[in-house]
């Protein structure tokens, strides 16, 4: 069995990732929920779906680990509130023979900046082909006794800070689980859809949070700062300039989130 892991802090595009879910070709899955939002208003909708619900206020890694706490498949899934899945996604993963799997994704949601973002998604993929060690992009789909073991090494190093990571979540679950084991696997064909808020305002407050994680993350993973160069060769110039724009917002939406970091 896949246990669906999905952290939420609102109830905004939940439901339509629980139907996506549901109609999946195959129903070999369980579905747990952390419900982080204010009032608690996503349980119901995850309760309308089978899922099981916590119900806890808590950053996102601890929200990871809660929920996997709380799984019981041999896989695990780690989703979350703004990525549908292809319908016959449960059916792909169910084939794999690997300790974990990157899956390809698309970037459909809103913004002005989705075609840069959608590409800079693919770009990052194409080389992680070539150079599967490094976290151009990164597993989502892990052997649980794996994903367990992460956790546990990631609480023992991170201490109290554990509780305080919001962004870089899945590099340092990575950076973990790929010393734990060797063994990963790409799917090509894109299985997740991510609905991101992809204004300029809602990529730089991105940035903002994963840099203030990633400050926090660095003094025990100094690995958590290291960014690998995307391949551009092939590129247009159009995409080159809202390449361009949108490493702009994230670069420096993340170097203030890095001085938040430093003074917290």
């Amino acid at each position: 069995m896949i246990s669906i892991e999905i952290p939420t802090i609102d109830n905004a595009s939940l439901r339509n990732v629980l139907e996506s879910i549901r109609v999946q070709t195959s129903q070999n899955y369980e579905i747990i929920v952390l419900d982080s939002s204010e009032g608690f208003v996503a349980s119901d909708t995850a309760k309308e779906y089978g899922a099981k619900v916590i119900r806890e206020r808590c950053m996102l890694l601890s929200a990871r680990h809660v929920l996997h706490l709380n799984s019981r498949g041999e896989m695990a899934l780690l989703l979350d509130s703004t990525r549908l899945l292809k319908r016959n996604a449960i059916e792909m993963l169910e084939r794999s023979k690997d300790d974990m799997e990157i899956i390809a994704e698309r970037e459909v949601g809103p913004g002005i900046l989705r075609v840069a973002v959608d590409t800079d998604r693919m770009m990052a993929f194409r080389s992680a082909k070539r150079e599967m060690t490094e976290a151009y992009v990164l597993p989502r789909f892990f052997k649980s006794s794996v994903l367990t073991a992460a956790f546990e090494s990631l609480k023992g190093k991170l201490g109290q800070d554990f509780n305080r990571i919001t962004g870089e979540d899945h590099k340092l679950i990575f950076i973990e689980a790929k010393r734990i084991s060797s063994s990963m696997g790409m799917i090509d064909e894109p299985l997740i859809f991510h609905y991101g808020n992809n204004t300029v305002s809602g990529i730089f407050t991105k940035a903002v949070r994963y840099g203030l994680s990633a400050r926090i993350a660095s003094r025990y993973y100094p690995q958590v700062n290291v960014k690998r160069m995307r391949n551009t060769s092939g590129l247009g110039l159009g995409e080159l300039i809202s390449l361009f724009v949108l490493y702009a917002v994230q670069v420096s939406g993340s170097a203030l989130g890095q001085i938040i970091g430093e003074l917290s």
